[in-house]
């Protein structure tokens, strides 16, 4: 595992949104401290300062849920084929990239059983009433 840093995003390996509060607690073997994103028995969420190694491990050299994971930053890059989830849950295929006369790029998804096409900016940032805010890259 790389080292944890102030300027980046974590999870942990479970999925749960991380606030690194600091990477100097004074400790021999656990100098990161991070707010964990946890839910209570009614879905209310809370956070509970737990601490890490300096590599994000919760248990030393043990794989555990806990570890912090680097969370990446999403790129849209607007070439035909690739296939992008926003954030309603649908596929989007990028069909164009070079709509005459409009905008950059065009998409094709399918939404209730019906085709629709939209247009993004070759950012992915949606123009024209389209509601597509993408969240992943779909590989296959």
């Amino acid at each position: 595992m790389q080292k944890i840093e102030m300027h980046k995003q974590y999870k942990t390996r479970d999925g749960r949104n991380v606030r690194v509060l600091c990477v100097d607690v004074k400790n021999s073997i656990y100098t990161v401290a991070a707010a964990v994103l946890t839910l209570t028995d009614r879905d209310e969420e809370y956070e509970v300062v737990e601490t890490f190694t300096a590599d994000g491990f919760f248990i030393v050299n043990e794989e555990d849920q806990y570890d912090l994971i680097e969370v990446k930053p999403f790129v849209f890059i607007p070439e035909v084929g690739r296939k992008y989830k926003d954030k309603d849950g649908f596929i989007c295929t990028v069909l164009l990239t070079k709509v005459p006369g409009a905008y950059p790029v065009m998409l094709g998804f399918v939404n209730g059983g019906r085709d629709h096409v939209r247009t993004v900016t070759t950012a992915g940032e949606p123009i024209l009433g389209c509601s597509c805010i993408f969240v992943e890259e779909v590989k296959g």
